[in-house]
């Protein structure tokens, strides 16, 4: 009988605190990588590490504040976003990549990427049309 009230008190215990059913349980929210966005004043982004290295990506979000250009390259001047002292970085655009969290915006665009003309016919149906669009991605207008 003590065991089962034990089994009992636990229990509700657990059951408080966590969601059960369809509910999702409560998570730090993630960031999902733009690989074809380029970078951008006000992006945020990721510094991945150096070419043929195993090394996993720095998950620290960065702000890019300026772009420049340094003996002919484009860097991206970094400060570090969520940070208790201020971090400043200078690192060549190539060596990021945007970063989308969260509930950030992302925009979707269509890109043409040829049409289709029958018979010379100039007007091309909504399929044809749809077909020949590919979609990218941007995460502002």
């Amino acid at each position: 009988m003590i065991m089962g009230a034990d089994l009992e008190r636990e229990f509700k215990a657990l059951s408080s605190r966590r969601a059960f059913g369809l509910n999702f349980e409560r998570h730090r929210p993630e960031a999902v990588e733009l690989p074809q966005r380029p970078v951008r004043k006000g992006d945020k982004v990721w510094v991945l590490p150096e070419r043929d290295s195993t090394k996993k990506v720095d998950q620290r979000l960065w702000l890019v504040k300026k772009i420049g250009r340094n003996d002919g390259e484009r860097v991206a001047h970094l400060e570090l976003l969520r940070a208790d002292e201020p971090e400043t970085l200078v690192v060549p655009v190539a060596d990021l990549t945007v970063v989308a969290e969260f509930r950030d915006f992302i925009y979707p665009g269509l890109v043409s990427t040829g049409k289709v003309e029958r018979g010379g016919v100039a007007a091309i149906s909504l399929a044809t049309r749809i077909s020949t669009v590919r979609t990218t991605m941007y995460s502002r207008p």
